[in-house]
């Protein structure tokens, strides 16, 4: 009976998306029947967008996310107080806070990003989730690096690596780590930015995570970059990108592409800059990277001005300024600090909550 009902819920839900994406729906639902332990736990309706939600590309994916919050908004001002269900909608919520925040941030809508990863800190507060607060606290310091605060950046990425290093998290403890140096890097403490890098290097070996360990490479070597070491800088891109296409790690291609094609603009080497900018540029439009993409662009009309390619040039200057606009401007920072007053009184109110909940208690 209970498959029957849920195969009921599939078919209206089949029906009411079908303007969406149906090809998408169905791709998600193929492996429905093997999942059916998870569905008895859950409400088949949420797990179907979740799976959508995850499965596909990133407009599609948050307007799923968005379906996904709404549903579990609805459910939570539904239930009775003492359900046991409010613990699932309220982590399915903090997920989207999450994941939601993280494709605005790389879709290059940073307030909406920064609003997102700040409720979700509000929440994870609320419902003792330390590994997703850990994450948006890391999350919100690249929103702010985003709009040129570093300092503030700097303060969210320790409190991100504090919750690491407090729950012995090596995993957490690692991207603290290469973020921590990201923040330093920007704030051109080179020296601090290399052994943060080198620490994530080495407890990425440790840990066999080949992401982190690529990401750590590609970091040591922007370093050496800054200080004009070019070849051991190219060297360091090189192996990492060379991991990164080992294991399939598309971001980690990008990122290496571009590292190199600036090492050699550097270096006046402007053919080859031109060619690994190029791919990387290329390569970029199948991640949707926000960020790569007005890097690609700055450099691209630089490699492109030396050449003497101007009309290539122009193109990737009013690109670059596009996009540059849109982040790093005024506006931005000043809604970024209202956003934070926002955030730290809601916080605020939820830790007076739980010792008034605890003293009450006593």
């Amino acid at each position: 009976m209970k498959f029957l009902i849920n195969g009921c819920i599939l078919f209206f839900l089949i029906s009411g998306l079908n303007g969406q994406n149906i090809d998408s729906l169905k791709i998600n639902l193929k492996n429905y029947s093997s999942h059916l332990k998870d569905i008895e736990s859950d409400t088949t309706e949420s797990w179907i967008l979740l799976q959508l939600a995850q499965g596909t590309t990133n407009r599609e994916s948050l307007f799923y996310y968005e379906l996904l919050k709404k549903l579990s908004e609805k459910k939570l001002k539904q239930l009775p107080e003492k359900s046991k269900l409010i613990e699932f909608h309220e982590k399915r919520l903090a997920l989207f806070y999450n994941e939601a925040g993280l494709l605005y941030r790389e879709s290059g809508q940073v307030l909406k990003a920064l609003d997102c990863f700040q409720k979700g800190i509000v929440l994870d507060e609320k419902i003792s989730s330390s590994e997703l607060s850990g994450a948006n606290y890391n999350n919100i310091a690249l929103v702010y690096h985003d709009i040129g605060e570093d300092e503030k950046a700097a303060e969210y990425f320790e409190k991100g690596l504090f919750i690491a290093l407090k729950m012995k998290d090596t995993v957490g403890m690692t991207y603290g780590m290469i973020n921590l140096g990201f923040a330093y890097y920007s704030a051109n403490k080179l020296s601090k930015a290399y052994q943060k890098f080198k620490t994530c290097y080495y407890l990425a070996k440790i840990k066999n995570n080949k992401i982190m360990e690529a990401s750590a490479l590609e970091r040591m070597g922007r370093v050496n970059a800054k200080q004009g070491d070019y070849k051991r800088a190219l060297h360091q891109y090189q192996v990492s990108l060379d991991i990164s296409e080992k294991i399939n790690y598309l971001q980690g291609k990008v990122s290496n592409l571009f590292c190199i094609g600036d090492c050699y603009r550097l270096k006046k080497n402007y053919k080859e800059a031109l060619k690994f900018a190029t791919k990387s540029f290329l390569l970029n439009k199948e991640l949707g990277s926000f960020e790569f993409t007005r890097a690609n662009a700055y450099i691209l009309k630089e490699i492109n001005k030396n050449l003497g390619n101007y009309n290539e040039a122009l193109t990737m200057f009013k690109l670059y300024r596009q996009l540059l606009d849109s982040t790093n401007n005024r506006s931005n920072r000043e809604a970024a600090r209202k956003n934070e007053i926002k955030f730290t009184s809601e916080k605020e109110a939820i830790i007076l909550s739980h010792e008034a909940e605890r003293l009450k208690q006593e």
